[in-house]
């Protein structure tokens, strides 16, 4: 299938995002500060809801970096870091632009809405569309990542009442607290829809768990670094595990700016002359229409 060969050239690259090795892990409680005195599920909760609704998007300078760990008996293999640029605008706008070293060409550029990407590699002349995220799992690993798993994990986000229903443990024996996100439900069988492990003294989230609707993890995401930026608190260290696709991927952001607007002309990616046109759809799937981000 001709889309899946850019993944070989373009997964590369933006798998050149990632280092440190995959592999199932427990989910165990991060080491975290222990509470500075006791709170509410609803206090927490707010907690959340605020550093989230503090960003309506922001422009960082990142280094990317990418491992791509063990599915169906295949060695794990890293990718150094590269340079690189992430633009996100809520709800679902994003654009990542890595650069080749030594002398900072555009490697790969990579726009999302949320539904579906678009990804421009230059040096292979190739132009690849597709979904945002993947319902069968190809043979081919690099296809397997989409940047729907990116913008889901850039910040957690706050419980819907409508939805959701939060508990709060805080076990004597463990520092900080697990805020338990349950799916609201008609019949008592509530099904996990997400954990958040959070710092007892900052009230900030060390790491969040999301779970597919049969329970199993989808995401297992680690925030450190918290800085505060343009007046808003932002983790400045990120990773994002995804054990179903077996990789993960470390962003480390070296300077943000948060909350200073961002046009629509910078979520636009057009097909550049003389490139290749190629559409990546799930194994099995039939082809996808190719429309335009807006």
């Amino acid at each position: 299938m001709p889309g899946r060969n850019w993944y070989r050239a373009g997964a590369l690259v933006c798998l050149s995002a990632l280092s440190s090795c995959v592999h199932s892990r427990q989910a165990a409680a991060p080491k975290i500060a222990p509470p500075a005195r006791q709170v509410s599920t609803a206090e927490l909760s707010g907690q959340v809801a605020r550093q989230y609704q503090a960003v309506s998007d922001f422009k960082a300078t990142v280094l990317l970096s990418a491992t791509l760990g063990q599915l169906n008996g295949s060695p794990v293999k890293r990718y150094p870091a590269i340079r690189g640029y992430l633009l996100f605008r809520k709800p679902t706008d994003l654009r990542l632009i890595g650069l080749q070293p030594p002398f900072g060409n555009r490697l790969v550029d990579l726009v999302s809405n949320g539904h579906q990407f678009r990804l421009s590699l230059p040096s292979k002349k190739r132009f690849v569309i597709g979904q945002d995220d993947v319902k069968a799992l190809s043979s081919n690993q690099l296809e397997n990542i989409r940047p729907l798993h990116l913008q889901q994990a850039l910040l957690p986000q706050p419980v819907d009442p409508a939805t959701e229903t939060a508990t709060l443990e805080n076990p004597g024996q463990r520092a900080g607290y697990t805020l338990l996100v349950m799916r609201n439900s008609p019949s008592q069988d509530r099904r996990p829809a997400r954990t958040l492990w959070i710092e007892g003294a900052t009230s900030r989230v060390a790491r969040e768990l999301i779970f597919d609707d049969a329970g199993k993890i989808l995401t297992d995401a680690r925030y450190s670094q918290w800085l505060e930026d343009d007046g808003v608190i932002f983790p400045r260290h990120i990773e994002i595990d995804r054990p179903r696709e077996a990789y993960r991927l470390v962003i480390q952001i070296q300077k943000i700016e948060i909350n200073h607007g961002l046009s629509n002309e910078m979520f636009e990616l057009e097909q550049p002359p003389g490139a290749q046109l190629e559409v990546l759809s799930d194994p099995g799937a039939p082809p996808q229409h190719v429309s335009p981000l807006r």
